[in-house]
């Protein structure tokens, strides 16, 4: 059922990418990379910290039937962000002298994102945890679809990366009403009274530290594009975002196939209150997802030229070589993304700053230095993915020390191996398709024998057997 519903997901998210790219022109779509930046700063630093608080307690709060009032201080707090984000996108359209007044529809859209987006995907989440697949999957795949259906409808009379960020919005309304309906139907119960849902020591020992980490992870994954559109303009971050874009889109859906499956048993064992179950859980985790990641990201790789081809039209064709430094710098985040599961185990938040903090350090010097020596966008991608890699290894050694993680070397060895052995493949035996049908049957069928690679590793990991053998809530 999931992976039903991934796949339907899976389509939209490359349909989008097309009829986006189809009607919105560089300078377009630079400005629609300006707002999910926004949107993902609020996202990250001040929504997502609370957002993994909830997960954590999730099934707590369900046993003491807490769980909705703990929800509507949440909504409380979330309309409380949506204002912010559309005070920063205010600021943002002040300084940009290329977009006139008024501005009062780029201010509501990032608001409606903000607020309804994280609804959505804060009940399907729960949905998902809860056991309830069927329901999650639908609701997901359903507001996928209702996104590309408006955004395509708006674009058609408004060409323009506003018009195509509203239909997004709208559609997370709807999914968020969908998945509210169905998650009060299925628990049946309504709490009374007035609940905090934070404490004190919560905002200090966990928010906190993890809204520092997640500032420097925005930074790193989308900060920069307000940066680089105010050194080299919204046109050229148009070609980069698109680039980029294409493997953003498919790591996000590698992420959520994998995440979504394995986090809800990573999340009911260490919710048993034993320490020690919960660090082999979390390495089993690693080492189920981990090596996975590298093979999907070898295969990114050697087939970027073909994703350009199939996924964007000719006017981004010179965006290829942004599309191998996403693969890589994707993979680096996702990985570090999974390593920082450690934290909730424990929640040692703040063990997880320092790594970030350097990869972010070291991406400004290297932003500094590009501009004193007025080099090249290039230039500046290439320092993201220098810092980039930088974090993935200091988060490496940060998971081994912290939180006891015993990675599985041979598994870990074939992922690198094979991201080493796309890079040559890429320089000496590249794929040359001549138009988009060709293009398609070669990412078939290398496509195929990379899924077959992934189901051999997944039917022979010790690790996955172990951490899917606690039973969620209503699993039978």
């Amino acid at each position: 059922m999931i992976l039903t519903g991934r796949f339907i997901t899976a389509i939209v998210g490359i349909l989008s990418i097309r009829l986006s790219t189809s009607f919105l022109i560089p300078y377009e779509y630079g400005i629609l990379a300006v707002l999910i930046s926004i949107q993902s700063f609020c996202g990250l630093f001040l929504i997502n910290p609370v957002g993994q608080y909830i997960n954590r307690h999730t099934h707590e709060w369900i046993d003491h039937k807490t769980l909705f009032s703990k929800l509507q201080r949440y909504l409380t707090y979330l309309i409380f962000v949506g204002f912010i984000s559309g005070l920063i996108v205010y600021i943002w359209l002040k300084n940009e002298s290329e977009i006139i007044s008024p501005y009062l529809g780029y201010e509501l859209a990032i608001f409606t994102m903000v607020l309804f987006g994280t609804l959505n995907a804060t009940y399907i989440a729960i949905l998902n945890m809860m056991g309830y697949r069927f329901e999650s999957v639908l609701w997901l795949s359903l507001t996928s679809i209702l996104g590309l259906l408006f955004s395509s409808v708006l674009i058609q009379f408004h060409p323009e990366g506003l018009y195509w960020f509203w239909g997004q919005a709208v559609a997370m309304l709807v999914g968020y009403m969908g998945a509210k309906y169905q998650l009060e139907k299925k628990l049946q119960f309504f709490s009374t009274g007035s609940l905090n849902l934070l404490e004190k020591d919560v905002l200090k020992n966990y928010i906190c530290p993890l809204a520092i980490s997640t500032f420097f992870i925005w930074w790193l994954t989308s900060g920069y594009r307000i940066y680089f559109e105010s050194q080299w303009g919204l046109e050229s971050l148009g070609y980069l975002v698109v680039g980029m874009g294409v493997s953003s889109a498919i790591w996000a859906i590698i992420e959520i196939l994998g995440i979504q499956f394995l986090n809800p048993y990573f999340y009911r064992r260490i919710s048993l209150g034993k320490i020690g179950l919960g660090y082999k859980a979390y390495s089993d985790l690693v080492n189920t997802l981990g090596p996975i990641y590298l093979v999907l990201c070898a295969s990114n790789i050697y087939v970027a030229s073909l994703l350009l081809k199939l996924l964007v039209t000719d006017v981004y064709s010179n965006a290829s070589i942004f599309v191998i430094f996403g693969a890589i710098i994707e993979c680096s985040r996702a990985i570090t993304n999974l390593y920082g599961n450690g934290a909730q185990i424990e929640k040692k938040i703040s063990s997880v700053i320092m790594p970030y903090l350097i990869a972010s350090l070291l991406f400004a010097v290297g932003l500094f230095l590009i501009y004193t020596l007025n080099l090249n966008l290039n230039f500046a991608l290439i320092s993201l993915l220098c810092s980039s890699i930088v974090m993935f290894l200091l988060m490496t050694f940060k998971a081994i020390y912290l939180y006891r993680l015993r990675l599985d070397w041979k598994r870990w060895g074939l992922g690198f191996f094979m991201i080493g052995l796309s890079i040559l493949m890429s320089v000496f035996m590249p794929f040359n398709a001549n138009n988009t049908f060709d293009a398609f049957l070669d990412i078939l069928i290398f496509g195929t024998f990379t899924l077959i690679f992934v189901s051999i590793m997944t039917l022979t990991s010790k690790s996955l057997r172990r951490l899917v053998s606690v039973k969620l809530r209503d699993e039978k």
